[in-house]
Formats: C-alpha cells, structure tokens, sequence
C-alpha cells in the first residue's frame, strides 16, 4: 500500500472514540502513512485524550450547540473550515465516526472528490435525533465502507448480517459493510486483575443520564443492603442527572453506602474498577452499540451484571457463560441478580474466567487494528495514485 493521507474525524472530548482511534492511527503511522486527527470544539467539553506526537492534529472551533439553530451554525463553521483542510491536505481517504461531525465530513468529502469517505458507525440509528438520522442517511449514499462495532449496530440501520472478516477482495465502487468490534487494549490492565478485590463492593461506570439505568441500581439497593449490610456501591461518572441521583440516595436513605467518585481519567477508572466484586451495567438499551466497560470488566477478571439487552448478549455471549443478565429496567431483578453473584462465589469466579477467554479470543485492541488496517488495505486499492 502506497503512503496514504488519512483524516479521522469526531468531536475533541470523544475520548472513548480516539481511545479506538489512536492504536489503528499509530499502525498506519507505522506502515509510513500520514494520519490527522480533524477534531469539532464547541467549547462544552472538559477532557480529551492526549494524542501521540506522530499524529497531527487540527482543532476546529464552533460555537456551542444549545439551540436547534445552532446546529446549522456549527455545521457551517465547520464544514467551512474542514473543506479548506480537505484542500491543503489533499487526503486519501477520510474516516469518519458519530454523527456529529460524520454527516458534515460526509458531505464535504463527497464534495471536495476525496477517493475513500470511511465510516464507522458506533450508535444504534433508533437512538438518534430524527434530523440526525435523516442526515446520516442521505449521506450514506457518498460513504465506500461502513463499519458497525457490532452486529446490534449494523441490524439497527437495517444492514444484514455482516461476517466480522473484512473482505479481502472488492469490485470498485461497490460499498462495503462490515462489522469490527471494539478492542480492548487488555495487555495494559493486565496486572489489574492481581488486585484484591474489596468484598460486596459494586461499581457502575458511565454518563449520568436516563438511559445509563443508575436510578434502577440505585432503587435495587434497600433490597439488597437487607441481605449484605456492609454494601458499597461506586458511582463512576458525571452527566446532567446527578443531582437527581444523588437526591434519590438522601430519598432513599443509602448515602453512607453510595460514593460518588466524580469523572476519572480512564486509568483511574480501570484502577477502581479492578478492586470491585462486581461491575453493574444497568444501561436500558436505547443508546448502546457496543458497551466498552463490560468488555474492559471481561478483561479484569471481574463478575459482570448486565440488563439483559442484545448488545450486551453479544459482547458477553447468549448462553449465560461469561456473566449474568437482569430485566432491563427492573429493580426486583437487579437486586436478586446481584444477590446470586455474592451467594455463588465459586461459579462467580468461573463466569469471569470464561468472561476473560471471551475477550482475548473477540475484543483484543491487537484484532481490531489488524481488521482496520485489513480493509484499509482493501480500500487503498481503488485510490488511483
């Protein structure tokens, strides 16, 4: 493959997506490719992942979105902006991610006559804003190859099912559509897993907002301190519904056994996580696509509760093997779940051996880029040079 220009693009906070990102840029760099990161600043958003020194990097500046006008504001000052770099750097391919900026990017892309426009879809079409997903689809048309990160991902927008292989041999200007999944860089939690775990200690990781379910953990708890007493429940996160969960805590009269621990970089939260006896995942399903922290709870060795949803189904397997699934959205569910993890220690520490197998075999950082750099190849191949 012929040294390439490749533009990847997404919002500068989306730190779970440069977190995928940056070890498939770091390979192309690598193979003698040039890689920059375009990445949309509105200002709102507090942390962002340092980016390799190999990898360059444009800001684009837009107002804050707060109003429905302002979206059409944020997506001219970007796209205005962005076809000016498309015209400097005269990119290969561009690879694009959450919708916004992607149907921005898509649009300029087409326009500006870049060979390869790629995009890898993370969020479920349902769970998109109505102009969001009329966006995405009349853009879809100028796209070569979509990615979904899962075959939950790709049956949202109606794809069939997709092997997870990416094709080795493509008529040109066909599209391509194929499933990779996320990767876990599990060699760098490796010695996590040695830690000792703090006994009935539960943890939860993510955005607080409705659709993360930590008011459903939060109502499973009374029932649960009724039978484990000493409960410590971590709450990892930060989101517009904390005040109102740490309302529902004083409501509920469980403060002494509720920490909330704030936003932590992603090291920390790995660090706590690793001294949990079990991850909760209470998510209820509308914006899941893949569910990055049950994978990295697989890799520590850690016992997983999940809501019984079909992404989770997918990255912990359907036959009950790898961790154990509640009714999504059900308290009384939850709370007896958990139960059963701390009274079955035995087959506990089985399901996460199993959990752990799973993920070294399926979500390996080292099999994602390898899938990548694979279709990359595949989509080089009709870049007339």
């Amino acid at each position: 493959m012929k040294p390439l220009t490749i533009i990847m693009t997404d919002r500068k906070g989306a730190t779970a997506i440069w977190g995928l990102m940056i070890p498939i840029a770091n390979a192309l760099v690598e193979q003698g490719h040039k890689v920059v990161f375009c990445r949309l600043n509105d200002g709102q958003q507090r942390h962002s992942l340092p980016v390799p020194k190999q990898i360059e990097v444009i800001d684009i500046e837009v107002p804050p979105n707060q109003h429905l006008w302002d979206f059409y504001v944020q997506h001219r000052t970007f796209s205005n902006r962005f076809q000016q770099i498309l015209e400097q750097l005269k990119p290969d391919i561009v690879h694009t991610n959450f919708a916004i900026p992607a149907i921005s990017v898509r649009l300029i892309a087409h326009q500006q006559k870049v060979p390869v426009i790629l995009s890898t879809q993370h969020e479920l079409y349902s769970s998109m804003s109505s102009h969001l997903r009329l966006g995405m689809k009349l853009t879809e048309k100028w796209v070569d190859a979509i990615v979904s990160v899962s075959e939950t991902v790709a049956h949202s927008f109606g794809y069939q099912s997709l092997s997870i292989e990416t094709p080795k041999d493509s008529e040109a200007n066909q599209q391509q559509k194929t499933v990779i999944y996320n990767g876990i860089d599990i060699a760098s939690i490796k010695n996590r897993r040695l830690v000792e775990k703090e006994p009935h200690k539960l943890i939860c990781v993510g955005r607080f907002v409705p659709v993360k379910g930590q008011a459903i953990l939060l109502q499973a708890m009374p029932k649960l301190l009724s039978h484990f007493p000493d409960i410590k429940l971590v709450l990892i996160g930060a989101g517009t519904e904390e005040f109102a969960l740490k309302k529902q805590v004083e409501k509920l009269g469980i403060a002494k056994n509720v920490q909330f621990r704030g936003w932590l970089s992603h090291e920390e939260t790995i660090a706590e996580m690793a001294t949990a006896e079990i991850l909760v995942v209470p998510s209820t399903g509308e914006q899941e696509g893949f569910g990055l922290v049950v994978a990295e709870g697989m890799a520590l060795g850690i016992p997983i509760v999940t809501s019984d949803i079909q992404v989770f189904r997918e990255v912990l397997g359907k036959d009950d093997q790898c961790g154990w699934f509640f009714e999504k959205k059900n308290p009384e569910s939850l709370a007896k779940t958990i139960g059963q993890v701390f009274s079955q220690r035995e087959e506990a520490k089985l399901r996460a051996n199993n959990a752990l197998s799973r993920v070294q075999e399926k979500f390996s950082i080292e099999r994602m880029v390898k899938e990548y750099l694979t279709l990359y190849e595949t989509l080089a191949q009709n870049i007339n040079h």
